[in-house]
């Protein structure tokens, strides 16, 4: 997993509840950055828009009744399930914007938790981070297996 750090933001300390958070100014403050990663069960991995529409069919399921606005979109060499959800933070009006990709098995959720009237302005951290997230896969195992080349005089080897 790698992605860049957006400018003047700071890492928050390590925590099981999420791969990567950062903050801008305040440390226990918003607007912050996390990234979360899941098992993604039989979901595919999000690497068009048609393969994303499982994912935002599997979002909607989770918010039964109270259902955002999902859109698809592609940042940097991603496909990203888009939604945005009414918060606080402190007894303040605040957003959540969450991009949600499936990438080598797992379910990664970049979160941008910021106050509503400042949304606009920590949108491009968000999408930067997003832009530059690079997921390492597993490459199946047929792909790992070494080859063996025929040493000299040898006859390449066959199979039965």
């Amino acid at each position: 997993m790698q992605s860049t750090m957006p400018e003047g933001w700071k890492f928050l300390p390590r925590s099981a509840d999420y791969l990567f958070a950062a903050y801008y100014q305040e440390k226990g403050g918003v607007p912050r950055i996390v990234l979360r990663q899941e098992d993604a069960g039989d979901l595919p991995t999000t690497d068009s828009a048609d393969s994303a529409k499982p994912l935002a069919d599997k979002l909607k399921a989770e918010f039964q009744g109270n259902e955002p606005q999902f859109s698809v979109l592609h940042v940097g060499e991603n496909w990203f399930v888009r939604f945005e959800k009414k918060m606080s933070f402190r007894s303040e009006k605040a957003a959540g914007l969450f991009l949600v990709t499936v990438q080598g098995g797992k379910r990664y959720t970049i979160e941008l938790l910021t106050l509503a009237e400042k949304k606009e302005e920590f949108l491009p951290a968000l999408y930067r981070f997003a832009a530059d997230l690079k997921v390492a896969t597993a490459e199946p195992a047929e792909a790992s297996m070494p080859t063996e080349e025929p040493g000299p005089g040898e006859e390449p080897a066959q199979p039965m």
